[in-house]
């Protein structure tokens, strides 16, 4: 169940300088310890490479979505979201803590479920180096699901920021809404992370990550992974980094633990100029809003 090898890819190799680290790697569903350990190698190998940032997976202490809890009766769905809840005196936020101090790298957390007193967030978690301490953004826009069972959305914006880029995450549904991508342009954000959960993500989740890094003109990092069950995975979000004219630079979509890094300076420079194509933009909000009323009419 540990990861044992996993495979590298690294792009284009002849720019020097820091790199940012994709880990698309096995999550076990309600396995923390397994997980942390998986987490503690992959990182320990991204510091020996000049990777300035690791981002990965989300919920990747636990592997279970929101959206799975709040699918049950929420009597019960509270109990489970308790059991998945992180706060900062949880093991995972020491150890990611300790992880960024000891390896000399930040790191990015998606998906986590925070609990503070009665209520909980859908939160991101950011670990900076070299200037130490910890950030978080809380999904700004709550599903019908999770509203129910406690879940609240976040009321402020933040960017991530580390030794040269700037940040922005999306979680989840976020992407179908058109207004949140335009949130990083104004936020002079360098790279957008659209973080999927690896048991329900959004349909269609890449073709409108493309048009979110056409939009915006920003690259964008879809950060997947999967979810072990048996012989084969029973779940996998595809890992792709999108440029921002909408090609997609690399896509790992097997069952297989994985490393993507890019350097920095290749991330820096590439952000586009030119405005949005209007039949992009069209495609987008079609897209988007198909998704957004089959959610509102079955998310309930």
């Amino acid at each position: 169940m540990r990861i044992e090898s996993f495979t590298v890819i690294e792009l284009e190799k002849s720019i020097a300088g820091w790199k940012t680290g994709l880990a698309h790697i096995p999550v076990y569903l309600n396995a923390l310890g397994i997980n942390m350990e998986n987490i503690r190698r992959v990182l320990l190998y991204a510091s020996e490479r000049g990777v300035a940032t690791v981002i990965l997976p989300f919920n990747a202490p636990y592997g279970i979505s929101s959206g799975d809890v709040a699918t049950a009766p929420c009597h019960t769905a509270n109990e489970t979201i308790k059991g998945i809840s992180v706060g900062k005196n949880h093991p995972y936020i020491k150890l990611l803590k300790h992880l960024s101090e000891s390896y000399k790298l930040s790191i990015i957390s998606p998906g986590l479920v925070e609990k503070r007193g009665r209520v909980f967030y859908l939160t991101t978690v950011f670990f900076s180096y070299p200037r130490k301490g910890m950030m978080i953004h809380r999904k700004l826009i709550v599903s019908k699901a999770e509203k129910p069972c406690g879940f609240l959305a976040g009321n402020s914006v933040n960017f991530f920021e580390d030794i040269s880029l700037r940040y922005y995450v999306m979680v989840g549904d976020e992407i179908i809404y058109p207004e949140l991508s335009r949130i990083p342009v104004y936020g002079s954000t360098d790279v957008i992370i659209v973080a999927q959960p690896l048991t329900k993500p959004v349909n269609r989740y890449l073709e409108i990550s493309k048009y979110i890094a056409i939009m915006s003109g920003k690259w964008v990092l879809i950060i997947g992974g999967f979810i072990p069950g048996g012989t084969s995975a029973t779940s996998i979000v595809s890992t792709a980094i999108i440029s921002p004219s909408g090609e997609f630079v690399e896509i790992v979509a097997d069952p297989s633990p994985t490393l993507i890094f890019i350097p920095q300076r290749y991330l820096k420079q590439g952000v586009a100029t030119e405005p949005p194509d209007l039949e992009d933009l069209r495609r987008f909000y079609t897209i988007t809003r198909k998704i957004y009323r089959m959610r509102s009419r079955w998310t309930l």
